[in-house]
């Protein structure tokens, strides 16, 4: 450490950094005497955590266990394996890469060495392609940063390089291709992770795109204000690496008071409203710059007890990014107020989440008559990523809207006030234990047992018809809702009800998959149903040149052959038909992705998600919200005779950023990485938005 402590004095003329001290890649402790908020910042941030994630080494160990070669290289002399490559780099740049037997933390060389360090980020010398760690690193005494007039020091030396701002630097991890056929596609290299590529895709990408949030923004007076200041693109580091949402795109900033002392040339109106300013290092006598924060906060959150899921208070900033005196001006106070909240690892997390999407249920029914019908309309966009929403492994992350509708005139206290508001059943017949789907706690799943309930009962449980305790109003209707299925007082451990999935922990694949009581039924022209924005990992059938082919039991769903079911009274007449009969669906392109979620698990050629990518042939990122491109799911309601009104209508716009199911079949798969406590003490669902509206109910139309 005194080698260290010294190497942060300003450079001697006398004084050469020496190279014997970086034939390797060093830990981040040896950059943190010189930049120790850089520092305490990456030391919470995801990159930091990315060796020691226990989700990413359960997969690794998993993929490795089942698919093997290319997928994972355990072979003598095998210079990385294939997650090791962007979440363990420095493993793979010492020939230590996955060994496909031990989790990525256990290969580390050294206590104090992460996957991704401090030193492999700024000794990045080339970008050399937009996909799977396409990046040259190598030791030396030369790092590479942001600022073409480095200040030299007696550590290293220092290089301005422009691709360390540029998107590409991201690309090369963010965009993840398997070396695995997409049958669909036609192509050779499934996209199973899409981030650059959706950003470049995107306004953000685009400084004359009409969408571009800065686009048109009038120039920082004296700095920018002609038209060279029309238009900006939007990096990922602008929002990964600044004070955004804190610091908003069209916030007005002041030169003078929060860039005091910075080269005005050196900045842009994006660095005046994202950035904050300072010093790079705590040593010498180094220039006031715009800086780039190192939080690199993003969707994900620890699933084990790390620094950034500890801290139960929000970090503040040292002084030197913000002058070495705190501001007295209440305006300047209350600025660095908002920056300081929004770059604590936890909060940015929530703030960049809660940025990305806006809900609006503005356009739903003013009023509706009991016996008739309630169209409610949620319109949800994505506002405030660069990206799609979800992204990185968007198969398995999950943005939904949950729709709640209460009778605000019909106050409850029990579940048998509300009886006579069940919903009319959304199917002809509900879910049955065709095949065995096990709760966390290895039961059968308490919805497909004959637990004494009527089905009746069981719907009310799920659904409608039900008493909602917190307000004391009866539920009218409801979806995209969470049970606690495993009794232990919470529900962001429990799976949506879309589906009704049992993961095989051997091999990461469904052996039972039902149609679950929120399914989704717009494709079949019911405006009922779960809104969920999650892509999906899918199989099709192929034939023997890995072509997709039709499924040879269509036309089993198409011309169904067994006698009608007689309908009820209360079913929608496109469900009061024979269960094959409503497959019609099938006859379109997309439906053939969706088949999954109205059949059990059957036999070759059915094309269910898939939790494992190698067993997917089909990478189907269309469901995501896509920047500026507003979605609609809409829900038409049949208003109970019952209600009094007004009722009320409650949306939000929920993430999770890996489902339940999928994390207990990789607990059951290394009990030692990952267990039920973790999942029940660090998987969270985070409400990205909110929206409310009122609808009058009045007398029938005579």
């Amino acid at each position: 450490m005194g080698l260290l402590l010294a190497g942060c004095a300003p450079a001697d003329p006398a004084a050469t950094p020496d190279p014997a001290e970086h034939r390797v890649l060093l830990p981040d402790g040896a950059c943190a005497p010189c930049h120790p908020a850089q520092a305490a910042a990456f030391a919470g941030s995801p990159m930091a955590y990315s060796a020691f994630s226990p989700v990413v080494s359960a997969l690794d160990l998993a993929l490795a266990a089942t698919a093997g070669d290319p997928f994972v290289l355990g072979s003598p002399g095998a210079a990385d394996g294939f997650c090791s490559g962007c979440h363990a780099p420095v493993l793979a740049r010492q020939g230590l890469g996955s060994d496909g037997r031990r989790p990525f933390r256990e290969l580390l060389p050294a206590a104090d060495q992460g996957g991704i360090t401090c030193d492999f980020c700024h000794r990045v010398t080339a970008i050399t392609g937009e996909a799977n760690a396409a990046l040259t690193a190598t030791p030396g005494v030369e790092k590479q940063g942001p600022f073409a007039d480095p200040v030299p020091n007696a550590f290293h030396t220092s290089a301005g390089a422009d691709h360390i701002t540029d998107p590409a630097f991201c690309g090369a991890c963010h965009d993840v291709r398997p070396p695995h056929a997409d049958a669909v596609a036609g192509t050779p290299d499934a996209r199973l992770e899409d981030l650059f590529s959706e950003w470049k895709a995107s306004p953000w990408a685009d400084a004359d795109h009409p969408w571009n949030p800065l686009r048109g923004q009038p120039g920082i007076a004296g700095v920018h204000d002609g038209a060279e200041a029309q238009g900006e693109v939007v990096t990922c580091q602008d929002c990964h690496m600044s004070l955004y949402p804190a610091r908003g795109l069209r916030d007005f900033v002041s030169l003078s008071e929060d860039f005091r002392g910075v080269d005005p040339a050196s900045l842009t109106r994006k660095a005046h409203k994202l950035y904050p300013a300072g010093v790079a290092a705590t040593t010498g006598d180094p220039p006031r710059r715009r800086l780039s924060t190192h939080h690199l906060a993003a969707a994900s959150r620890p699933l084990l007890p790390f620094p950034v899921a500890e801290w139960p208070e929000a970090l503040s900033l040292p002084p030197a990014l913000f002058g070495p005196d705190a501001p007295t001006d209440p305006v300047l106070a209350e600025r660095r107020a908002r920056a300081e909240a929004a770059v604590d690892p936890t909060d940015h997390r929530l703030g960049l989440l809660r940025a990305a999407v806006t809900l609006d249920v503005a356009d739903t029914d003013a009023a509706v008559a009991a016996g008739e019908t309630l169209t409610v309309d949620a319109w949800i966009e994505n506002v405030g990523a660069g990206h799609g929403v979800p992204a990185g492994f968007s198969q398995e992350r999950e943005v939904w809207i949950e729709l709640t509708v209460l009778d605000e005139g019909r106050a409850c206290a029990d579940d048998d006030a509300c009886a006579d508001l069940l919903e009319p059943r959304r199917f002809v017949d509900e879910p049955v234990a065709r095949c065995l789907v096990h709760g966390p706690d290895g039961a059968l799943d308490p919805t497909l047992v004959a637990d004494g309930r009527t089905r009746d009962e069981r719907q009310r449980a799920e659904r409608s018809g039900r008493c909602d305790r917190a307000r004391g109003r009866c539920v009218v209707y409801r979806s995209g809702y969470l049970l606690d299925a495993d009794g232990d007082g919470r529900v962001a451990d429990d799976d949506l009800r879309h589906t009704l999935v049992e993961l095989d922990p051997a091999t990461l694949t469904e052996r039972c998959v039902l149609p679950g009581p929120d399914a989704d039924l717009r494709p079949l022209g019911v405006d009922q149903g779960l809104a969920l924005f999650t892509n999906e990992l899918q199989h099709v059938a192929v034939d023997a040149e890995g072509r997709p082919m039709p499924d040879p039991r269509a036309t089993r769903y198409l011309t169904p052959t067994a006698t009608p079911v007689t309908p009820r009274a209360d079913d929608p007449p496109v469900l009061a038909q024979d269960p094959r009969q409503r497959r019609s669906l099938f006859a379109t392109e997309r439906a053939l992705f969706e088949r999954h979620q109205y059949l059990s698990a059957g036999p070759p050629g059915t094309p269910p998600t898939v939790a494992h990518p190698l067993v997917a042939n089909r990478f189907f990122n269309g469901n995501a919200l896509r920047p500026f491109e507003p979605r609609l799911a809409r829900y038409r309601l049949r208003v109970p005779e019952g209600v009094r009104g007004p009722l009320r209508v409650a949306a939000r716009a929920r993430f999770r950023f890996f489902p339940p199911r999928l994390l207990r079949a990789l607990a059951a798969r290394e009990p030692a990485l990952l267990d039920e406590a973790l999942i029940d003490r660090y998987l969270d669902v985070v409400d990205l938005a909110v929206a409310t509206t009122a609808v009058d109910v009045v007398p029938p139309t005579p």
